[in-house]
């Protein structure tokens, strides 16, 4: 029983700390608004934040290193379970730190570049989409290329791409992402879009079907992120048979 105690009480702190980050992070803007004439600087202000986020950063440290000391001790598959849902929101309270730190250094305009294989990152973020593709497939065909650039940034592109994809695509349908001749090409079987709407999906809070939930705004995170970066995009698209984004990374390619 001390144990299942532990277990829900684990459960109350990832709640916790979900709405602290929450909290947070409408605070910060808020506080550009209203509170800033409170602070002495802009500097000012940026270091209370992030000393916030770091202290954020603590309990779910602690939250990951006690949920692996419980599942060694436990032995019940339902509560075994029960250990896996909060690791896995302690995981997503770890995203939402990490992208709040990222917006950050975005902003001020201190984006951390780095060089990465390009294969080994598509199959990283295409696992992400394991619990949601359902009976989508999805292939990389990827020589081995380096690429140099804000890794967080390109992964958010990808992911709102693959994300459209998945959610725009048929039942059984596929999505195949392959790099040829330095463009990233990601087509799937989806429901395609108009010609006449070719030239507006880039706007935000565009949707080019209203029935199908989201905000509209993916797709111009990727326009952003391809604008600064020098990344020419083209898109081809037939109704009901499928689209294809393709994006020139020829300025990203390490030597």
């Amino acid at each position: 029983m001390e144990i299942l105690r532990e277990v829900f009480h684990f459960n109350d702190i990832v709640f916790f700390v979900g709405n602290i980050i929450l909290i947070t992070v409408l605070g910060y803007h808020l506080a550009k608004v209203i509170a800033k004439p409170f602070f002495d600087s802009q500097v000012a202000m940026e270091k209370y934040i992030k000393n916030t986020l770091h202290e954020l950063n603590i309990p779910i440290a602690t939250i990951d290193a006690n949920v692996k000391l419980l599942e060694s001790m436990l032995k019940d598959e339902k509560n075994l379970k029960r250990l896996q849902r909060i690791s896995c929101s302690s995981a997503n309270l770890q995203d939402l730190y990490n992208e709040l730190e990222y917006l950050l250094r975005k902003e001020n305009g201190n984006i951390e570049i780095e060089e990465f294989e390009l294969e080994e990152f598509l199959n990283q973020v295409v696992k992400k989409f394991d619990d949601v593709k359902k009976e989508i497939q999805i292939t990389v065909s990827c020589p081995k290329y380096y690429i140099k650039c804000d890794k967080r940034g390109f992964s958010k592109t990808i992911e709102n791409l693959i994300s459209n994809a998945i959610k725009f695509n048929k039942k059984d349908g596929f999505i195949h992402i392959e790099f040829n001749n330095d463009k990233l090409c990601i087509e799937d079987s989806g429901i395609g879009i108009e010609n006449q709407n070719l030239f507006s999906i880039f706007e935000r809070y565009y949707r080019e079907d209203s029935g199908i939930f989201g905000h509209g705004i993916g797709l111009s995170i990727v326009k952003e992120f391809c604008d600064n970066n020098k990344i020419e995009i083209k898109i081809s698209s037939q109704k009901d048979v499928g689209t294809k984004i393709c994006l020139d990374l020829k300025n990203l390619i390490s030597n």
